[in-house]
């Protein structure tokens, strides 16, 4: 048993924008469909629950970021990546009229391209940008599990000593939250803070990399239709130039459309993808950073435990 976008056989129509429409569903935003009061009441939590927790992380690393700097770092890095995402689910929803509006044509345009040829070289875009935008979309669970699975492995080790009431992630959660019976409730809503940010990751990256996966097909296939053109006008006659010249006036349409498209895209995709960079030299400079404070200073157990007290 696989997943059935896997399949070669699996409806083009549905690979299109399959990850961000797959991954922003899980969120409770729907594209190309109205919104009811449950995806919306899911949303709000959603985003409220990722907001919350970038706050817990920001408290955390602050708190501890002149006492313990190597837990501070392991605060700050993840908390880089929630905030960006954050940002990102933000723009998407703002502009979720524009992204169904440029959804919708580039599922028109790229419906009127058939033959066989075109055919096949429209799959193969389609399944790689479905295929690697949810490998990425796995390797970010795991990356969450990774986390979950951490914090295992500290309770394990100090299973002999008075038991802390660990989160997954370095968060400063009201003392409450560390102690039962809201414990489980609080580390869940801990690790699905992980999930959010992997699904609103997956889905406005995955929506830039279809994109321009899709775009990238049609300008081929405005290739294909010129040199088609071309190579069948042979010592014309008045009327093969005249249809000639109508068949490229029609491609020269399409190209404008495509190039309206994108400009449309580079709007919506703007602050996103600048947000994305500068997130990604803040993740580097605090992963950096916590392996170096590591290297040089052993982390004891009494910093380990710090995630577990609380306000």
């Amino acid at each position: 048993m696989y997943p059935r976008f896997l399949g070669s056989n699996y409806p083009l129509a549905k690979h299109l924008f399959f990850s961000t429409r797959y991954s922003f569903s899980l969120l409770g935003l729907r594209f190309e469909k109205k919104p009811t009061i449950w995806t919306t009441a899911w949303l709000i939590f959603n985003f409220v629950n990722l907001a919350h927790c970038c706050q817990a992380e920001f408290s955390f690393g602050w708190f501890y970021i002149t006492s313990s700097p190597v837990d501070a770092m392991d605060a700050f890095c993840p908390l880089a990546c929630s905030l960006t995402n954050l940002f990102k689910m933000g723009c998407m929803w703002r502009h979720r009229t524009e992204v169904s509006l440029l959804i919708a044509r580039i599922r028109q345009l790229t419906e009127q391209q058939s033959g066989q040829q075109k055919d096949k070289l429209k799959r193969g875009y389609y399944r790689t940008a479905t295929l690697l935008s949810m490998l990425i979309f796995t390797l970010g669970t795991i990356n969450t599990a990774a986390f979950v699975l951490r914090s295992f492995w500290e309770m394990w080790m100090r299973r002999h000593g008075p038991f802390n009431y660990d989160m997954p992630f370095r968060m400063h959660f009201p003392a409450i939250a560390h102690r039962l019976p809201l414990y489980p409730l609080a580390y869940l809503y801990s690790i699905w803070s992980g999930q959010v940010t992997v699904y609103s990751f997956v889905a406005t990256d995955g929506f830039f990399f279809s994109f321009t996966l899709y775009v990238t097909f049609l300008l081929k296939a405005l290739q294909m239709d010129i040199e088609c053109v071309l190579k069948s006008v042979q010592d014309p006659s008045e009327r093969d130039s005249e249809n000639c010249c109508q068949q490229l006036h029609n491609i020269i349409d399409r190209h404008n459309d495509i190039v309206g498209i994108v400009q449309r895209f580079s709007v919506i995709m703007a602050a996103p993808t600048f947000a994305q960079f500068l997130s990604g030299s803040l993740v580097i400079a605090t992963a950096v950073i916590d392996i170096l404070l590591r290297m040089a200073v052993p982390v004891s157990d009494e910093s380990s435990t710090k995630g577990a007290k609380g306000d």
